[in-house]
């Protein structure tokens, strides 16, 4: 299930003439009895709600005063988002000849045509009001208030995200809290301005409008909207400058590279975007590498696995992402951690619809081919998830054979699409030569859509060094490590992680650490292995100053590396 909220508007789309018929009301009951959510977010004041409307108690929140009031029906809560008005405005406009206006907990309304005295009357006093117009209403509120903020509150308060909820609205003053929807649906007798940017024009008036929606939800959970092209995944540009993005509900991307490639930053662009879209995420991290990501909780240490409580307790907010650090895990223990934290991770989402999108980096590690997982866990079912590693031969069958798009990071991606093909079975088809005569280092086979074409990856915008902790702790690999071999090549001492140089260097003859230090073959490694400019910057800079001795250069550099990191500074 994908949608699990259903938000509407009162008049003009539940209602007809302020009242709503039998069909609409057992219609809402309906959903009540799915699981769902229902939230209705009117412009009305609530005690003129009240008055018309006895079934307030199916929704479990109502926003009220077009964004500016949530009542909870259950518990009779009231929650105002904004500040009322001061009584001068009030006042003043009645001295202008406005005539009686309708004054809620926060919301000041009238009818057109007083809107010029309205909008004067705000210049005039210099307040921080809007004026929003809902076909003949003229209603007054806060300038950061409208029916998308009440809509997102109440979101929040129900953990339910907007990317999951559905939206039926008719007027001018609805646009906003549709936009904000994952589907938004206008009904028949909407505005024109209304219809021209929903996603769903109904054929139906008012009451039954929703109702349509309502049996289409619980018929199919509206799965014509499961794989939209504008939503989703953005995964690059193909060659003319068109989005790829795959849809998150039924997708599960491979994504493999050679050595330095680029897989880090592919994924990273991945979760920025998704981020900044309000899609909720969860990085499953074996080696600690994603430690540094904005705009997400890190739990786990280099001593300790996280609960699976934890997780889904940092999930539990829709806005939210967690990176889950498998760091303090021995590599064969892994694969167990993952299922715990993949059984739970589905049965949440089964219920709220969330993590819309779980990576999984270097995933040799947690789903290797002896990896056993259960009955339980059908890989197949699994959707809006990603893979990544750089050695397909080690992973799981099963993860292999139901990626539905498969990602090549490489200057022969040709050749990786070959070896995955050989892997399952499958023949990809010709990877033909790029129309640009430009070189490209990417290529997508996303099979439904025929064989590989070539991709344009998105670089990531924030700062990130993913490969921290590998760094600093992790065993790289011996053509990765540096050599301390001296100035004639008496020596082979091979470091595998920044501590390790510190620790080496420390012991080190002055002639062996100097020779390489102004040869500049630190500031080289910093930025070609350890790809952090800023260290090789300040290697270089260590490496000019006549008046640092060896000693105090070997204690600059370890102050500077500790300094980042370990404490982060």
């Amino acid at each position: 299930m994908q949608y699990h909220a259903l938000a509407v508007d009162y008049d003009g789309t539940l209602a007809t003439d302020g009242q709503v018929d039998d069909a609409t009301v057992e219609a809402l009951r309906k959903v009540k009895k799915s699981g769902r959510r229902l939230v209705l977010v009117t412009g009305r004041v609530l005690p003129t709600l009240l008055e018309v409307f006895p079934h307030t108690g199916l929704f479990d929140l109502i926003v009220a005063e077009n964004g500016a009031v949530i009542l909870d029906p259950a518990t009779e809560e009231t929650v105002l988002l904004a500040s009322p008005p001061p009584l001068e405005f009030m006042n003043t406009l009645s001295e202008r000849g406005v005539p009686p206006l309708e004054i809620g907990h926060v919301i000041v309304a009238t009818w057109t045509p007083h809107e010029t005295a309205v909008f004067e009357t705000i210049r005039d006093l210099t307040l921080e009001l809007q004026i929003i117009f809902n076909k003949g209403a003229v209603m007054v509120l806060p300038t950061n208030i409208n029916k998308a903020v009440g809509l997102a509150a109440a979101l929040e308060k129900l953990g339910i995200s907007p990317h999951n909820t559905v939206g039926v609205g008719d007027a001018e003053n609805d646009q906003a809290f549709l936009e904000l929807c994952g589907v938004s649906a206008a009904v028949n007798n909407a505005l024109d301005s209304v219809k021209e940017r929903a996603d769903w024009i109904l054929t139906q008036d008012r009451g039954a409008g929703v109702t349509h929606v309502v049996e289409q939800l619980l018929d199919n959970d509206l799965q014509q909207f499961h794989l939209r092209s504008d939503q989703g995944a953005l995964l690059g540009q193909d060659l003319v400058g068109q989005e790829i993005r795959v849809p998150l509900c039924d997708t599960r991307v491979l994504v493999t590279g050679d050595p330095a490639a680029g897989k880090s930053r592919f994924a990273i662009s991945v979760l920025e975007q998704l981020m900044a879209e309000g899609y909720q995420t969860c990085i499953i991290d074996p080696e600690g590498d994603y430690q540094g990501l904005d705009s997400a909780i890190v739990l786990g240490t280099r001593e300790q696995a996280p609960t699976v409580e934890e997780v889904i307790e940092v999930l539990s907010q829709p806005k939210q992402n967690c990176v889950v650090s498998l760091f303090g895990t021995k590599t064969d223990n892994q694969p167990k951690l993952f299922n715990q934290l993949l059984r739970s991770l589905l049965e949440y989402r089964r219920k709220t619809g969330r993590p819309h999108w779980i990576l999984v980096d270097e995933a040799h590690y947690p789903l290797p081919k002896t990896w056993q997982h259960g009955e339980d866990i059908n890989v197949e079912q699994i959707g809006g998830i990603m893979f990544i590693t750089a050695f397909l031969d080690r992973l799981h069958p099963d993860i292999l054979e139901t990626a539905n798009v498969f990602l090549a990071l490489s200057e022969t991606p040709a050749r990786l699409i070959q070896n995955y093909s050989s892997l399952i079975g499958v023949t990809p088809g010709v990877l033909a030569p790029p129309q640009d005569g430009e070189p490209h280092q990417a290529a997508i086979w996303w099979q439904e859509k025929g064989p590989p074409t070539w991709l344009k990856r998105i670089e990531p915008k924030g700062e990130h060094l993913r490969h921290q902790r590998t760094y600093l702790d992790g065993e790289m690999d011996a053509d990765m490590r540096f050599y301390f071999r001296g100035p004639e090549d008496k020596l082979n001492l091979g470091v595998q992680n920044l501590r390790m140089f510190m620790q080496v260097a420390e012991g080190l003859d002055d002639d062996t650490w100097l020779h390489h230090l102004k040869q500049g073959d630190y500031a080289n490694w910093f930025r070609e292995v350890i790809h952090d400019d800023e260290l090789a910057a300040f290697a270089c800079r260590v490496q000019k100053d006549p008046n640092l001795s060896a000693e105090a250069s070997r204690q600059e550099l370890a102050k500077y590396i500790t300094q980042k990191y370990e404490t982060g500074v």
